[in-house]
């Protein structure tokens, strides 16, 4: 029973890696990958899944294995695996890198050095818009952490007054209600809060013009 299920389980696992492998293809019409260029994008799966879901999907007459022998290097095979029939599906012609679209190299296409320096030099613009992005919003935050720090030590400030200033001595007589003493420290603490409470909103917007 348990030999059943571990069969179950990686024959579902095959068949989920299959279709992954397939809409990767699919994806890269008319390219094919090479083995390497699987290997990254399947990392969790090990070197024998892949064969074998690779073996697979050869045996069912979805794609095509293509050795590419190196010439210059004796020995050296590299293998790519490509789809039996691209005409199925639609070529995209372009592909995007954070929001900057490119033009794909394809199969057959003429490509020169300038073409490559183009698409480095727009990906080197991008990353200095990536560190330009990201110092503003580290200066946006750093601005914020402190404009929060001050105004929560100006509350912290106000209230430990307020505090004090409600905790001073006074006079009273045997004629003395609570109603009394509460109507004498609001008319004695009233004006303070209001200071400390302009103090406060004063300080932020000071500190947000800066």
């Amino acid at each position: 029973m348990k030999n059943t299920v571990s069969k179950f389980m990686a024959d579902r696992k095959n068949a989920k890696l299959q279709n992954e492998i397939l809409q990767a293809l699919i994806d890269r019409v008319p390219n094919g990958i090479k083995l390497h260029g699987l290997e990254r994008l399947f990392p969790d799966s090990s070197s024998d899944e892949l064969g074998n879901a690779l073996e697979k999907l050869i045996d069912q007459g979805l794609i095509l294995h293509q050795p590419i022998e190196n010439k210059s290097v004796p020995g050296r095979i590299l293998h790519a695996y490509r789809l039996t029939d691209n005409t199925k599906y639609p070529v995209r012609q372009t592909y995007t890198i954070g929001g900057i679209e490119f033009p794909r190299l394809m199969y057959g296409d003429l490509v020169g050095a300038e073409d490559f320096l183009e698409i480095f030099e727009t990906l080197d613009q991008y990353s200095k818009s990536l560190e330009k992005r990201f110092e503003d919003l580290t200066s946006k935050m750093t601005r914020k952490y402190w404009i929060n720090m001050a105004t929560l030590f100006a509350l912290f400030i106000s209230v430990f007054s307020l505090v004090i200033k409600a905790s001073e001595a006074f006079t009273i007589t045997s004629s003395t209600t609570y109603r009394d003493l509460f109507l004498f420290k609001l008319a004695e603490l009233s004006p303070l809060a209001i200071i400390l409470f302009a103090f406060i909103i004063m300080l932020r917007l000071i500190l947000r013009g800066f």
